[in-house]
């Protein structure tokens, strides 16, 4: 069945992801730590083109939110999904956006730090809407900077464990319900577009 696919790289002609980088590099864009407690060493860091409350540093899915969380922010789970200022400045976005003539829930850019950056090991099953069955949310990763030092692995249904190198340009359909990690040892952030 679909649901049984981890980690897949689809069919899409490679892309050229300089420009898109230089956009975000010439911004100095600054990136939000990620809020999870598996962010070690707090090396995971985003910046948001589409999403819940139209903000930049707001990475975040108020539905994925601890109860707790959503009890102190209560006016955030009412937040809908929409372009933040990035979008206007980052135009490179939009070639990967047509590439994909879906609706997009969100659009974000991930950054694992160089130097033994490292999301340990998790799921994000909290996150009921996602999959790749009708009325789900596919959650797509074109890397636009890597390095071969970074490691991604992911746990298929069965127990056995994938690794793959995820290269630049190339578009990659990731089920983040089932377990994953990624280490960055290179000398270079990855960057992620999702």
């Amino acid at each position: 069945s679909s649901q049984e696919i981890s980690v897949q790289k689809l069919d899409c002609e490679v892309q050229d992801t300089k420009p898109l980088m230089k956009q975000i590099l010439e911004l100095q864009i600054k990136f939000a730590n990620h809020y999870s407690n598996y962010n070690k060493g707090n090396t995971w860091s985003g910046a948001v083109v589409r999403g819940y409350g139209g903000r930049e540093d707001f990475i975040i899915k108020p539905s994925e939110m601890s109860g707790k969380w959503k009890k102190e922010n209560s006016e955030k789970l009412k937040w809908g999904v929409q372009d933040t200022p990035l979008r206007k400045y980052l135009t490179e976005v939009e070639k990967f956006c047509k590439l994909l003539p879906y609706k997009h829930e969100r659009i974000r850019i991930l950054k694992l730090s160089q130097g033994e950056g490292e999301l340990e090991r998790h799921t994000d099953i909290q996150d009921k809407e996602a999959g790749i069955g009708d009325g789900q949310w596919a959650r797509l990763h074109f890397p636009l900077q890597t390095n071969p030092k970074v490691e991604f692995a992911q746990w298929n249904t069965d127990g056995s464990k994938t690794m793959c190198k995820m290269r630049e340009g190339e578009l990659w359909y990731l089920d983040m319900r089932k377990p994953h990690t990624a280490v960055n040892f290179g000398e270079q952030d990855r960057y992620h577009l999702i």
